[in-house]
């Protein structure tokens, strides 16, 4: 910024070194050299715009390995995504990506469930066993009332594999109260 005959630089507008540190507040590293010019008209700011992107490699809160949030990262979170120039990842990029696929899987599984123990569709209910299966997998803890809906839809798939002469003797599920008082309320995955 020019004032009166005078060049100052605000907020690293001129030096990617003097840029305010809080903008990139707990990175393990801060890369000047990688440093490029920032377009501060597609971003988002309050008072301080974030003229330059530099590589910064931070901790993920997740698995606690170091990544790196690059330039180009960063031109396509706060230019294309236009999410606030004060944000940045606290996960790295795989953990982001299994984040959002327990959450889609979880929303599957809340519209999905109701229809599933509702019919005779044999591939609905297994397909909600799957989403369930898959979200046990990648570390999500299911709950107490997800898990009777799981032994619930088990109990009917065998049923129905099994045919309407099958007998209820010998069947360890048969002995379980499925009346569908026991699981009341909205269906959901928590």
């Amino acid at each position: 910024m020019n004032i009166g005959g005078y060049i100052r630089d605000v907020f690293g507008d001129t030096d990617p070194r003097k840029m305010p540190l809080h903008l990139f507040f707990g990175a393990r590293s801060i890369d000047y050299d990688s440093a490029v010019r920032a377009n501060i008209t597609k971003q988002h700011f309050s008072v301080c715009p974030r003229h330059w992107y530099m590589d910064a490699t931070f901790q993920c809160e997740e698995c606690h390995r170091e990544f790196l949030f690059s330039v180009q990262e960063q031109q396509f979170w706060y230019e294309e995504r236009r999410f606030w120039i004060d944000s940045q990842p606290r996960k790295c990029a795989p953990c982001r990506k299994q984040d959002r696929r327990k959450k889609n899987l979880k929303q599957q599984y809340d519209i999905d469930l109701a229809e599933a123990l509702s019919s005779k569709d044999l591939k609905a209910k297994k397909a909600i066993i799957a989403i369930l299966d898959e979200l046990a997998s990648i570390g999500f803890q299911l709950a107490k009332r997800t898990t009777a809906h799981r032994d619930l839809l088990l109990h009917q798939i065998r049923k129905s594999e099994a045919g309407p002469s099958a007998a209820p003797n010998g069947d360890p599920a048969s002995s379980v109260n499925h009346n569908s008082n026991d699981l009341s309320g909205p269906p959901s995955v928590s």
